[in-house]
């Protein structure tokens, strides 16, 4: 199923510049709650890692992804793995447990999501 940036006429171009509603915060494999506190004023939308290639995540205009460094059904590499080749190139927040060195697995992360800025969030 294809996430779909709904217009009131189906094809008008969405509003851009100062005011303009942001994209979708796209939580993968997210608890929803979790979604909802990283999404700030982006409408939350859930997809499970299974759904990536055919969501059509690189045809939605200003999307974040949201995910867990470690998930119950797939981990941050996996999931950014699916994203490349889904064809997204957008900004990936990866949600992680206190860690000895986030730094080191922010960078890891960066490497592996070559097109995509990935920002770690310990908590």
């Amino acid at each position: 199923m294809a996430i779909v940036n709904a217009t009131p006429d189906g094809n008008a171009p969405r509003p851009t510049g100062p005011g303009a509603a942001p994209g979708p915060f796209v939580g993968i494999g997210l608890p929803m709650a979790l979604a909802v506190a990283l999404a700030g004023k982006r409408r939350v939308v859930a997809l499970e890692p299974e759904a990536i290639a055919t969501a059509g995540l690189d045809q939605i205009e200003d999307p974040m992804i949201g995910c867990l460094l470690l998930g119950s059904k797939a981990d941050a590499l996996d999931i950014i793995a699916d994203l490349v080749e889904a064809g997204y190139r957008g900004p990936v927040t990866v949600v992680a447990p206190p860690l000895p060195n986030p730094r080191m697995v922010e960078r890891e992360l960066s490497r592996a999501a070559k097109p995509m800025a990935v920002k770690l969030v310990v908590r």
